[in-house]
């Protein structure tokens, strides 16, 4: 095989010029000064960002609103902080817990990793919130279920009130390791100094700024007073780096390694099979990255280069020259340009081993690097990339299958992250969504130092630091810090291709070309452009390990620069050249990205959602956690009654303003509000069906809710989240569901603008009208409530609704429903709301605890529904008012009649024990006969008429709701059973809309034009109808099955009901409107009580009594 040599005229064909100044260049100090002085500002910068709350801090620490976990005397002093537990046994227990895990907290974070396991919640006293959240726990058989000592919501009320540090102590942290990293950079300068060390001095310029950046980074992404300082390990990493440095940069490594290649490369190997035995991952990942307290990956990368260079060395000349020759695989290199076999197959053993280590170190970063390492050497020996691109292709396919095979699961995961960012099915799937929100909310100029929410993604402080970064320095400061890092490549090949020998040529090229790799690696990761991968960025993230590594690798490279040859290498110019040209290609297709991500498209992908996994294992949307801060510090509206009287509202201040007016109506805003709840209700359960509760969101996606925090809540919040129903797959069963995507890009100003209040955007929507005034009046609701709870206690029932409205406008002034619904605060789990004193706790079980019977329970509405029939005829036809039917007694005794062409009688009720005879319209409403109004409604309305007024009246007569089918029971019907369904509010709008000259109110709860909309009303019947109707009416509480309403002190008209059900006592109905005759304010209302027999019972007492209560509070006047 013949085997040809470079000439010395290829080795001198390029002159280079002086690399760097000669020792002692007064340049080098003023470069030095000049990165100081930047570094310095930054710092400057960040710590006034971190201090700017330790006044309040100090403050609360003195006033003991705040406490510090790591001064505790004793575990009492938790106990007043911990109120949110109401069971006093429960917080005790929680004191005690963290009381034995303080003395020396890192961090508030550590009392989320508290456990507690299911013996000690099942052996304790008390502990009814730790024992329903363990319920919800599936059951275990390998070991014994724990919880988690606090849930997230409790730990996000209580990290504000605790420290573990005071502000003295950040401090005096920040500035002694401030001072320690500038004194160990100027030390290493004086150092080669004091030894005339003639290296590339200048490098040591970029890598102090890089540092410094680094440095500012890490004070700035954790809290200073609640997290750990992670700059002081940040900077000891750079201390004993730059000790490394100084020590290290003297070393002559080919004299030590030049012969010895195979030494580094079984250290690799040995540090590489103890990694896959002994070696573990962060957290629950099943990457092998960490051993014995340290990450050797980057000790490895090191030795194999050392290997590598020993290797290229030796055999470049041959790669570059020989060709392979055996007649057995002409048909190849007929056509493929290959070396000798046996240069040829190291390119597969390394490829091969790479896959192997991937597979088995479980972390795609590791593996990539050093096949990369390997192949772009062996291209620069070869001076071709064929071998070397399919190597790579090779790999890619390795790595592709491994994604296949779901192995390993955390190169599979990431894969399937970077695939789908904004929709995938792994958990903790949103990572790279969060690093991409990170960037974009950064946007071109970026937050400002200290003053993002970087520390909101996760792991940026290593593996998303470049996220971090792009957020607080904008997409300018990322392109400020890749045009470092160029930089640093640049002068790195400088001094590779000046090196004094083949090796070190070698060496100074891998080298470089690792650091460039893993620049390129992780900030493709953080954006996408590539899956992310366990590799660290050089000089910017946390880790002693990697920190330690990255300045071994350019103690290495200084030493090569010692005594370079200016005329050298020249054979390796043109890979070189073609490397850096790759490189820079890669870097400029992450920097292309990242202008997409933080200048095109910012807005957009700052309010995208990310349809992942949750932590339940829901497949819901998450959305970039800072709008959450941002929708905490928005001021969310106050929900009032007609008065003005607070119902809801986020403000402590606006309850103490009216603790006097609250208390007048019973109420204890200590009681049924805590101070620590992010909404405040301080009429609990009896507002929660008019309200909704949005602190839990209980029954918040029920369809038969109208709750005023939900459907109002884009006037409450001041902005639009644009909630759009979209189908998504369970990624469990594969069932789809529908679930609520948001949109908050209306909320990017306020976020981007966040620390200029007065900029025209944020005002835009901080201006904005958020409260909602309500229909309803809080005392006559209170006073409504009573009543009911009184009748239905005499009545031995416990489920009732009522009613009022008015029927001028149409407002709603009072709407319950029993049982109250238990009100539990999503914070206080245990405590129950009871502000009128209704008996909660003894409330039976019933198929809708929470069903807001007044608005949207449906039940057949007996004898008041012959109002609607009577309004039906004399709709058709105001002589039908006379129209006359029999009444007769049946063989069986009771009174009623039959249909024509019917075997069936229709019956009166029981108690009814005298026919009523013949009668017309004003006779058959006054003694409700059914006999009379089964006849009216089949022989005279007929269904078409019921129908359309039924209809108008918002009632359904009938399942499914046609004429076709009310005319199967059109008997029935007319007297209100049958298929007839209606609510409590419908029923009060027929009263209303008898008493309102025959024009039906909307029936509106809501005031103002919070929801976009006016109400309208409907003609029903002419005034002179609705006149003849309440003639009826009145006559009926007068001289008919009302008169217990005849006592009232204002002239009631009203209609009982009697709604019979198959197999239960009937529901008692009376509903009517006061004051019958001229007068200048009504209310109309509708009383139900469930299973209570007779509407003319307590029903029609109720009324009477909520008749008095308005007139007492002035919402109607005597009758004229």
């Amino acid at each position: 095989m013949a085997v040809t040599r470079s000439k010395a005229i290829e080795r001198v064909a390029t002159t280079y010029g002086p690399l760097h100044r000669k020792a002692g260049d007064a340049s080098e100090v003023v470069w030095l000064a000049a990165v100081a002085v930047l570094i310095a500002c930054g710092l400057f910068l960040v710590f006034k960002a971190k201090i700017h709350a330790f006044g309040e801090i100090e403050q609360g620490l003195a006033s003991k609103q705040i406490l510090n976990l790591n001064e505790l005397s004793s575990r009492d002093d938790l106990l007043p902080y911990l109120e949110i537990f109401p069971d006093p046994a429960e917080r005790q227990f929680v004191a005690r817990k963290i009381y034995y895990a303080t003395g020396n907290l890192p961090n508030v974070g550590a009392l989320a990793r508290i456990r507690v396991p299911e013996s000690e919640i099942h052996g304790g006293r008390g502990m009814s919130g730790f024992r329903s959240r363990l319920e919800q726990l599936p059951q275990v058989e390998s070991h014994e279920r724990s919880l988690a000592l606090l849930t997230s919501e409790q730990f996000r009320i209580l990290k504000p009130r605790f420290v573990v540090r005071r502000p003295a102590r950040f401090e005096l942290e920040f500035f002694l390791w401030s001072a320690l990293f500038f004194c160990a950079y100027f030390a290493v300068y004086l150092w080669w100094r004091l030894r005339n060390f003639d290296g590339d001095r200048v490098l040591l310029v970029p890598v102090f700024l890089l540092t410094g950046i680094g440095l500012i980074l890490m004070v700035s992404l954790r809290d200073s007073v609640r997290d750990g300082l992670i700059f002081a390990g940040f900077a000891q990493g750079v201390i004993g780096g730059s000790m490394l440095l100084g020590l290290l940069s003297f070393i002559d490594y080919k004299r030590m390694f030049g012969k010895l290649s195979f030494v580094p490369l079984l250290a690799s190997f040995g540090l590489s099979l103890l990694l896959v035995l002994f070696g573990y991952g962060p957290g629950t990942s099943d990457a092998k990255v960490n051993l014995f307290g340290f990450q050797p990956v980057e000790l490895i990368r090191v030795l194999l280069v050392l290997f590598l260079a020993g290797y290229f060395a030796e055999r470049w000349d041959i790669l570059r020259h020989a060709r392979e020759a055996r007649p057995k695989i002409a048909w190849l290199s007929k056509y493929v340009d290959l070396p000798p076999l046996e240069y040829t197959v190291p390119v597969v053993v390394c490829v091969v081993l790479s896959l192997l280590f991937f597979f088995l170190q479980k972390d795609l970063g590791p593996a990539l690097v050093f096949t990369c390492l390997f192949l772009g050497l062996y291209a620069i020996a070869r001076r071709g990339t064929t071998m070397a691109f399919t190597g790579l292709a090779v790999l890619v396919i390795g790595f592709g299958a491994g994604y296949l095979l779901g192995i390993p699961r955390t190169v599979s995961s990431r894969v399937a992250m970077w695939l789908s960012p904004w929709n995938n099915t792994v958990h903790g799937g949103d990572q790279l969504a969060q690093s991409l929100w990170g960037f974009s909310t950064g946007g071109t100029f970026g937050t400002g130092l200290g003053l993002g929410d970087a520390a909101l993604v996760p792991a940026a402080h290593t593996d998303l630091v470049f996220s971090a970064l792009g957020e607080e320095w904008g997409f300018l400061g990322l392109v400020a810090v890749f045009a470092i890092y160029a930089i640093v490549i640049y002068r790195s090949f400088h001094i590779a291709l000046r090196a004094k020998s083949d090796y070190e040529f070698f060496l100074a090229t891998g080298l470089t070309a690792a650091i460039a790799l893993q620049i390129l690696l992780i900030g493709g990761g953080a954006l996408g452009v590539v899956p992310l991968s366990g590799v660290v960025t050089p000089f910017l993230s946390y880790g002693r390990s990697s920190m330690l590594a990255n300045f071994l690798i350019f103690a290495i490279l200084l030493s090569i620069s010692r005594g370079s040859a200016p005329e050298r290498n020249a054979p390796f110019r043109a890979p070189v050249a073609t490397m850096g040209i790759v490189l820079s290609a890669l870097g400029s297709i992450i920097i292309a990205k990242a202008a997409y991500v933080q200048v095109l498209r910012s807005g957009p992908i700052m309010g995208q959602g990310a349809l992942v996994v949750q932590a339940d294992g829901g497949h819901r949307y998450q959305y970039n956690p800072r709008f959450l801060e941002i929708m905490r510090e928005i001021p969310k509206g106050s929900i009032y009654d007609r008065n003005g009287l607070p119902l809801a509202t986020s403000r402590w201040e606006e309850l103490e303003a009216h603790r006097a007016e609250y208390a007048r109506l019973g109420v204890d805003i200590n009681r049924t509000c805590s101070r620590t709840e992010s909404r405040h209700y301080p009429f609990g359960g009896l507002t929660f069906d008019l309200l909704g509760d949005l602190r839990t969101r209980m029954r918040w996606g029920a369809g038969n809710t109208s709750f005023v925090e939900r459907d109002s809540d884009t006037h409450l919040r001041g902005y639009d989240e644009r909630p759009t129903l979209v189908t998504v797959k369970d990624p469990k069963t594969g069932a789809t569901e529908r679930i609520m995507r948001y949109d908050y890009s209306e909320l990017v100003p306020l976020l981007r603008h966040r620390y200029e209040p007065d900029d025209p955007a944020v005002r835009r929507v901080l201006d904005r009208p958020r409260d909602v005034h309500m229909s309803i009046d809080a005392r006559f609701e209170v006073r409504t409530a009573q009543i009911l709870q009184q009748q239905l206690r005499l009545a031995g029932k416990e489920k009732g609704a009522i009613v009022v409205l008015d029927p001028a406008t149409g407002d709603m002034l009072a709407s319950v429903s029993f049982p109250l619904p238990r009100m539990i605060s999503a914070d206080q789990p245990s405590k129950t709301r009871d502000p009128i004193g209704a008996d909660l706790d003894s409330s039976v079980d019933n198929p809708n605890p929470s069903l807001d019977r007044a608005r949207y329970g449906l039940y057949p509405p007996g004898s008041t529904f012959k109002v609607v029939t009577t309004l039906a005829a004399l709709r058709k036809d105001p002589a039908l008012a006379h129209t006359q039917y029999s009444c007769i007694r049946l063989p069986d005794g009771r009174v009623g009649n039959y249909m024509r062409g019917s075997n069936r009688p229709i019956r009166d009720d029981v108690l009814d024990k005298t026919p009523h005879g013949n009668l017309d319209m004003e006779r058959g409403t006054v003694v409700s006969c059914n006999a009379y109004f089964a006849q009216l409604g089949t022989y005279d309305v007929g269904a078409k008429h019921l129908f359309e007024t039924a209809s108008l009246l918002g009632i359904a007569v009938a399942a499914p709701n046609t004429t076709e089918q009310l005319r199967k029971s059109l008997p029935q019907s007319s007297y209100g059973q049958g298929q007839v369904v209606a609510s409590p509010f419908q029923m009060a709008r027929v009263a209303a809309t008898v008493a309102n000259s025959g024009m039906m109110p909307p029936g509106q709860w809501i005031r103002d034009d919070a929801k976009g909309h006016t109400a309208e009303f409907k003609t029903i019947v002419s005034p002179d109808v609705a006149v003849t109707v309440g003639r009826f009416m009145r006559e009926v509480v007068t001289s008919g099955t009302a008169r217990r309403a005849a006592s009232a002190v204002v002239p009631i008209a009203g209609k009982t009901g009697t709604a019979e059900l198959a197999d239960a006592p009937s529901h008692a109905w009376f509903i009517g409107f006061a004051p019958y005759g001229k007068a200048g304010r009504r209310i109309a209302f509708s009383i139900l009580i469930e299973n209570g027999q007779y509407g003319g019972t307590y029903p029609a007492t109720a009324a009477v009594e909520i008749v008095a209560a308005a007139r007492e509070l002035g919402l109607i006047g005597g009758a004229e």
